[in-house]
């Protein structure tokens, strides 16, 4: 893949990560070190801002707006927390569409599960075929040792039965992530990274480099 034209044909980054992998960490490093080529990709979210959410973050708005966007079908995906306030997420096939056919704006980061990953991919070769896997790269933060992980968890706060909940969440994104392929057979994830214990600048510079990288190919 090359750079061509001030043209990025890369549009999107995602960064996939089980809880307590560090991802959050990683993105706020890589929106801080090189602002004048990424952006987040705004989702859209039923619940109250918080003030841990980054600028342009999250589109805030209400249950009932939401519920009848999503039966007019307008959004890639959706997700609701249950339990957690039965709070709803979704991102917007509109702004998906504007990011892939705007070459010469800001790459579009996104943090997505694994599954969310897959149906983005999907749906980009749904609609630009052969093109769809020079559009999107994905990079996955490999899951630290089980100690380590719980010790983060319990560390922030969480519970202990949701630390084995989650646990268990990181084997199977885990699994997904390393086995997953797209409908034309494009691996789901294609760049994987660790995140060790007090070395989080290293995991935030490794993600900088493999978008500074994708200015020339792929």
């Amino acid at each position: 893949m090359v750079f061509l034209g001030g043209e990025w044909m890369i549009r999107i980054v995602t960064l996939t990560g089980a809880s307590g992998s560090g991802k959050s960490t990683i993105i706020k490093g890589v929106l801080s070190g090189i602002p004048r080529l990424v952006e987040l990709v705004r989702s859209t979210t039923t619940r109250l801002k918080r003030p841990s959410d980054l600028d342009g973050e999250y589109e805030y708005i209400s249950r009932p707006k939401f519920d009848a966007w999503e039966k007019n079908g307008v959004f890639l995906w959706t997700v609701e927390m249950v339990g957690v306030g039965d709070e709803k997420y979704g991102t917007l096939k509109t702004l998906v569409d504007f990011i892939l056919n705007n070459p010469k704006g800001k790459i579009g980061l996104m943090l997505l599960k694994p599954e969310a990953v897959l149906t983005l991919k999907s749906y980009t070769e749904a609609k630009l075929g052969q093109q769809a896997s020079t559009k999107i790269d994905s990079i996955f933060i490999n899951s630290p040792p089980t100690g380590i992980l719980r010790e983060r968890m319990l560390k922030r706060g969480d519970s202990e039965k949701s630390v084995e909940r989650r646990l268990e969440e990181c084997k199977d994104w885990d699994h997904i992530a390393h086995t997953s392929r797209t409908p034309a057979g494009e691996r789901t994830i294609n760049h994987f990274i660790d995140n060790h214990e007090g070395r989080e600048n290293l995991a935030v510079a490794h993600v900088i480099l493999r978008i500074l990288e994708l200015r020339r190919h792929v």
